[in-house]
């Protein structure tokens, strides 16, 4: 499909998911309920923090912290313009990156998770997810799927749920997609 019917798709996802946000604010602390992925000492995670209206993985990621994983987070690098993972501890104190995201610090380890959690504006029951339009993501995954097998998790309300996510063929499809009222595989 072409690309104007993903950026009109954006504006209205937008929309939707600040109206959802401002109405559901307890889902985030629902989500751990339906992680239902065994973790260990020897996992990578990488979550992400929110902004705006996205669904707050944090007490989630604090969770799997408790069950040993390795933690990381997403830090996009200003000479490749791709997403590196960068190691993170709890509490460890962020900088504001590129796009205004909130990064770990570029001396912090890279890391390869083996799962990652991904933030969406949309998603589909084929578990194709809506991003912002820069592919930082999508561009990540296929990465990694080249060097290691990852499981990918969507994390958002389940009003984001949209009947078609258009689709290009450098849009990665993801493993499971968890929202508030159910895990969608």
């Amino acid at each position: 499909m072409p690309n104007h019917d993903k950026a009109q798709l954006r504006k209205i996802a937008k929309v939707r998911r600040n109206e959802i946000f401002q109405s559901n604010n307890d889902a985030a602390n629902i989500l751990f309920s339906k992680f239902n992925f065994p973790i260990s000492e020897n996992n990578i995670v990488s979550g992400f923090i929110p902004i705006g209206s996205e669904i707050d993985p944090r007490n989630l990621i604090g969770e799997i912290a408790k069950m040993g994983a390795q933690l990381c987070l997403p830090r996009i690098n200003s000479d490749t313009n791709n997403i590196d993972f960068h190691e993170y501890n709890l509490g460890d104190e962020l900088e504001i990156g590129k796009m205004g995201l909130k990064e770990p610090f570029v001396n912090k380890k890279i890391l390869d998770p083996d799962i990652i959690l991904v933030p969406l504006l949309a998603f589909d029951e084929k578990l194709y997810r809506l991003g912002y339009g820069g592919g930082y993501y999508d561009r990540a995954i296929a990465k990694l799927r080249q060097v290691k097998k990852i499981i990918t998790i969507g994390i958002g309300f389940d009003g984001q749920k949209v009947d078609n996510i258009p689709t290009e063929p450098h849009d990665q499809k993801l493993d499971f997609i968890i929202t508030e009222e159910k895990l969608y595989k």
